[in-house]
C-alpha cells in the first residue's frame, strides 16, 4: 500500500510540474535524444468517421543523462492519456508534437515504457474507403503510406529515417475483412459476438518508422513458396477472377536472382497487395509491398504493358531501403537508385543485354533536361540525386561504377556492402568506403563528381583517317560548362572500331577537357562506337557518314548502337530507306524495329509508306503500335482503313489506342463513328478511352462532351490511376472555348470525384479557366476535403478565382 501511495505522488508530482515551453521545438535526427526500440500499437477503426482509436507502447532507451522529457511526432492526434506503467504522465501537444514529461531522469541505457491513448483523424498516412449513398461499390479497405514522415499521422512515434525500431500491431477489425502488415501473423482471434477478429502481426527486426504499413480489406491470398520464403498474392475479393500469374508470375524468379547477386531474402514472407487508389506505383514496406491496382491486366496488353518492373523495383527495396535505410533523405538514392538499377538487373538476367542496354539508355535520356541544383547543406551531401533523378540517375552511377570495376568486383562490392550494413542506416559515404574496401581501388573522384558533383558529361567526337599511314585519330570534348558543382570529368570510355575484319576495344581515359587518341589500322573504319555499350551517362555530337550509320544499323551488336543508327538516318531522307527497309525485315530486337518504325513515319515518303503497311502486321506488338502512330504523318485516303481495320480487328489494347489516336489526326471518314465505339471499349488503364478523347481535341469535336461528364466521374473499380478522369476533363477544357457552359458543367460535375489528383485537377482547371461561378462549389467541396493536397490545391484555386 505505501508504494503505491509512493507512486501516486511521485504522478501528482509530474501531471503538476510539466510546463510548456514557448520556443518552437524541431524534431529530427539531430534533435533526437532517445533510440526507438519497440513499438506495440492496439488498433481499431472507425471507418464513417474515417478515425483511428489506438494505444501505442513505446520502448526507448536515452542517448543523454537526465533525459526526463520524451518527444514523438503526433500529428491530427488527439491524446487521452499517457502512462508509464500505472502512472499517468503529464503531457503537451504543440506544433505536431507529442511531449511527455517522464516520472523522473533517466540515464543512457535504462529503459522508457509509455503507452499512450490516442484518437487520430489523418489526413495524410492512412486512408480509409467505404461505401456510401453516392458510391456504393466502393469496397471497406484501408492501407498506409508513410514514406517520407507521413505514418506520425496515424501513430506516435520518432517518423524519421535514421532509427529503428521493432514492431507489433495488433488490429481488430470486422470479421469479414483482413489485416496485412509487417513480419509474422502471430496469431488471429476472433470474437464472435461482437463479429470481429483482432490480427496479430510482429516485426522481429528493426525497421525505420514509415515502412511500417497496414492494409484492411476484403482479400483472398495465393500462396507460393521460393528458396523457403513464404510468397502471399493479396487480390481484392472482387478481382479473385483475374490472371494474377501475369502480374505476381515473375515474383519467384526475382527473389532468385536477388538472393543470389546480394544475399538470401531478410525477411520471414513477402507479401504483395494491391489496394484502391493507392498514390503511386508501389510502396516497399518491409515485407509487405503494397501496389497500385493498375498492376491488373489482360493479355489484351501485353507486351505493350507488364508490371514486371514495378514489381522488381518494390522487391529490390526489400534489401535497398528496408535490409539498409538511409540516414537521411538527401541520400534517398541509395534506394531508389538501387532499386532502378537492381530491376535494369533482373531484366538483364531474365530478357538479356539487349533488354537492358535499351533500359538504361532510355533512362539516361530522360535526364538530359536543364534543371537547377540545390546546393550541398552539408559535406558529403549528394546535389543532384533528389526527387526523380535519384532513381534514373543513381541507377546510371551504379552502371558506371560496375563498369569501371567489372562485373565481378562490382557484385563482390554489393555484397560487401549489403553484409556490413544490414539492418542499419547508410549514407553516400558509407557506400563509397565500402565499394573501396571490397575493390581496393580509391573511388575518391568518382564520387566526387558523381554524387557530390552535378550534370553530366557532354561530349562532341569525330575522327580523321590519313591514308599515308593508316591511322586514325580520334577528337574528345568535353563542351558542358564549368561551374560550382560540374566540372571537367574524369571518367573511362568503352570505344570499339570496326575496320574490314579486325575489331579493337579499347578503354579511353578521359582526364582533361580535350583529347586526340591514335590507332594504327589496317584500313579505313566501318564503324567507330564511342562508348559501346552505353555504359557513360552523357551527351554525344558525333556527327557520322551515312554510309558508318548503314553499317551500324546492319551490323553493331550493341542494340543502342543500332537504335541510334535508325534515329540519326532520317537526316538522309529517301536516301534512307533502302537501308531501314533492309534492317526492319533482319532486325530482331523490338524497340530497334520499333525506331525503324518512326523514322520511315519521319520521312513520309510512298516508300516508307509502304514499309509501315508491312510493320503495322509485325508480331510484336509494341512495333504495330508504333506504326499505328506513324501513320499519322500521310493522307487519309492512304491509311484510315489500315487504321479502321487494327481499331475493330486487333486484340492489343494499346494498338488499337494508337489507331484511335491517329484516325483522329488524319481526320478520317466518319472517324466519329469509330470514336464512339472506342468511348465504349474496357482496356488496360483506360488507353482506348483516353485515346478517343485526344482524337476529339484534334477533331475539336464536342460530341463527347455528354460522356466525358460520366467519365470524369469516379469508378470504384477502374484501377488505373483514374487516367480517364484526367483525359475526360482536359478533352472538357479544350471545348471550353466554343462549348464552354457544356464544358464547365463537366469540370464542376468531377468536384464531386473523391479521387485525390482527380479534385487536384479540377481545381487547377477552373482556376486556369478563371470559372468564378464554380467558387461557390469548390468551397462547399472544401468543406469535406481531409487530404491535405486535395485541401491546399482547392485554397489554391480559390485565392485565384476571388481576386
Amino acid at each position: 500500500m505505501k508504494k503505491v501511495l509512493a507512486i501516486l505522488f511521485s504522478c501528482f508530482f509530474v501531471l503538476n510540474s510539466f510546463a510548456d515551453g514557448s520556443n518552437k521545438f524541431i524534431l529530427n535526427n539531430s534533435t533526437r535524444n532517445y533510440d526507438q526500440q519497440h513499438i506495440r500499437l492496439d488498433l481499431r477503426f472507425d471507418f464513417a468517421e474515417k478515425a483511428v482509436k489506438g494505444e501505442a507502447t513505446l520502448q526507448v532507451t536515452p542517448l543523454v543523462g537526465d533525459f526526463d522529457t520524451l518527444i514523438l511526432h503526433a500529428e491530427t492526434m488527439t491524446i487521452s492519456s499517457v502512462k508509464s506503467g500505472r502512472c499517468a504522465l503529464r503531457f503537451s501537444q504543440e506544433d505536431g508534437l507529442l511531449k511527455i514529461k517522464l516520472d523522473r531522469k533517466y540515464r543512457p541505457g535504462e529503459i522508457v515504457r509509455t503507452t499512450i491513448n490516442y484518437t487520430a483523424k489523418p489526413d495524410r498516412g492512412l486512408y480509409f474507403f467505404s461505401p456510401g449513398k453516392d458510391i456504393p461499390d466502393m469496397p471497406y479497405q484501408i492501407w498506409s503510406q508513410g514514406e517520407g514522415q507521413n505514418n506520425r499521422y496515424w501513430f506516435p512515434c520518432f517518423d524519421s529515417v535514421g532509427d529503428k525500431m521493432t514492431t507489433e500491431i495488433n488490429v481488430t477489425v470486422p470479421a469479414n475483412l483482413r489485416v496485412i502488415s509487417n513480419g509474422t501473423l502471430a496469431g488471429i482471434t476472433e470474437d464472435k459476438k461482437r463479429d470481429e477478429k483482432t490480427f496479430h502481426w510482429r516485426m522481429d527486426q528493426e525497421q525505420a518508422a514509415y515502412l511500417v504499413s497496414i492494409v484492411v480489406g476484403d482479400y483472398v491470398t495465393i500462396s507460393d513458396t521460393v528458396r523457403g520464403v513464404p510468397l502471399h498474392y493479396n487480390i481484392p475479393a472482387h478481382r479473385k477472377n483475374e490472371n494474377t500469374d501475369l502480374v505476381f508470375g515473375h515474383t519467384p524468379a526475382m527473389i532468385s536472382f536477388f538472393s543470389d547477386y546480394i544475399c538470401p531474402y531478410p525477411y520471414e514472407k513477402y507479401d504483395q497487395t494491391p489496394v484502391q487508389d493507392f498514390k503511386y506505383g508501389g510502396m516497399e514496406n518491409i515485407s509487405a509491398t503494397t501496389l497500385n491496382s493498375r498492376v491488373f491486366h489482360d493479355e489484351r496488353a501485353v507486351p505493350n504493358y507488364s508490371p514486371d518492373a514495378l514489381i522488381a523495383h518494390e522487391l529490390a527495396h526489400q534489401w535497398f531501403g528496408d535490409l539498409l535505410t538511409i540516414k537521411e533523405w538527401p541520400h534517398i538514392w541509395l534506394q531508389e537508385g538501387f532499386a532502378t538499377y537492381f530491376t535494369d538487373l533482373f531484366f538483364e538476367h531474365e530478357y538479356g543485354t539487349d533488354e537492358f542496354r535499351m533500359r538504361r539508355f532510355r533512362q539516361n535520356r530522360s535526364l538530359f533536361t536543364d534543371r537547377k541544383v540545390k546546393a550541398a547543406d552539408a559535406p558529403f551531401t549528394p546535389v543532384d540525386l533528389s526527387g526523380r533523378t535519384a532513381y534514373s540517375r543513381g541507377a546510371a552511377i551504379l552502371n558506371m561504377l560496375r563498369y569501371e570495376l567489372g562485373d565481378n568486383v562490382f557484385q563482390k562490392g554489393i555484397q560487401y556492402y549489403v553484409d556490413k550494413f544490414k539492418f542499419k542506416s547508410v549514407d553516400s559515404e558509407d557506400f563509397r568506403l565500402a565499394m573501396q574496401e571490397a575493390s581496393g581501388r580509391d573511388l575518391g573522384q568518382f564520387f566526387k563528381q558523381w554524387i557530390y558533383g552535378a550534370g553530366h558529361p557532354k561530349f562532341q567526337v569525330f575522327w580523321e583517317w590519313t591514308e599515308s599511314s593508316k591511322t586514325m585519330a580520334l577528337h574528345v570534348k568535353q563542351t558542358q560548362d564549368e561551374n560550382d558543382f560540374t566540372g571537367i570529368f574524369q571518367i573511362t570510355v568503352p570505344l570499339e572500331i570496326t575496320a574490314g575484319r579486325k575489331k579493337m576495344a579499347a578503354r579511353l581515359p578521359i582526364t582533361s577537357r580535350e583529347h586526340t587518341f591514335r590507332y594504327r589500322l589496317p584500313q579505313k573504319p566501318d564503324l567507330v562506337r564511342f562508348d559501346k555499350g552505353y555504359w557513360i551517362l552523357k551527351e554525344l555530337a558525333f556527327k557520322k557518314s551515312f554510309s558508318e550509320l548503314s553499317y551500324q544499323l546492319l551490323n553493331d551488336d550493341d542494340v543502342t548502337g543500332r537504335y541510334r543508327a535508325a534515329e540519326q538516318l532520317i537526316d538522309f531522307n529517301d536516301r534512307a530507306i533502302p537501308v531501314l527497309r533492309h534492317a526492319f525485315y533482319r532486325e530482331l530486337f523490338y524497340a530497334v524495329r520499333a525506331r525503324i518504325v518512326k523514322s520511315l513515319g519521319e520521312i513520309k515518303s510512298r516508300e516508307a509508306l509502304a514499309i509501315l503497311k508491312t510493320a503495322a502486321d509485325d508480331p510484336d506488338a509494341r512495333v504495330r503500335a508504333e506504326a499505328m502512330s506513324a501513320l499519322a504523318q500521310f493522307d487519309a485516303q492512304d491509311v484510315q482503313r489500315i487504321l479502321k481495320n487494327h481499331f475493330y480487328q486487333e486484340k492489343n489494347d494499346y494498338v488499337r489506342a494508337a489507331a484511335v489516336a491517329t484516325l483522329g489526326k488524319v481526320k478520317a471518314d466518319e472517324v466519329y463513328n469509330v470514336i464512339k465505339d472506342a468511348l465504349q471499349t474496357d482496356s488496360h488503364r483506360n488507353v482506348i478511352r483516353r485515346n478517343a478523347y485526344s482524337a476529339l481535341v484534334t477533331l475539336k469535336d464536342a460530341h463527347g462532351l455528354p460522356l466525358a461528364a460520366k467519365h470524369a466521374q469516379y469508378n470504384a473499380y477502374d484501377g488505373n490511376m483514374h487516367l480517364l478522369d484526367i483525359a475526360a476533363l482536359d478533352y472538357a477544357k479544350a471545348m471550353a472555348d466554343e462549348h464552354h457552359n457544356e464544358a464547365i458543367a463537366v469540370i464542376t460535375g468531377a468536384l464531386k470525384n473523391p479521387y485525390f489528383r482527380t479534385r487536384i485537377h479540377v481545381a487547377k482547371l477552373l482556376s486556369d479557366l478563371n470559372v468564378k461561378k464554380s467558387l461557390p462549389q469548390i468551397k462547399e467541396t472544401l468543406k469535406n476535403v481531409r487530404r491535405i493536397e486535395v485541401k491546399n490545391a482547392l485554397d489554391k484555386a480559390i485565392q485565384k478565382l476571388s481576386q
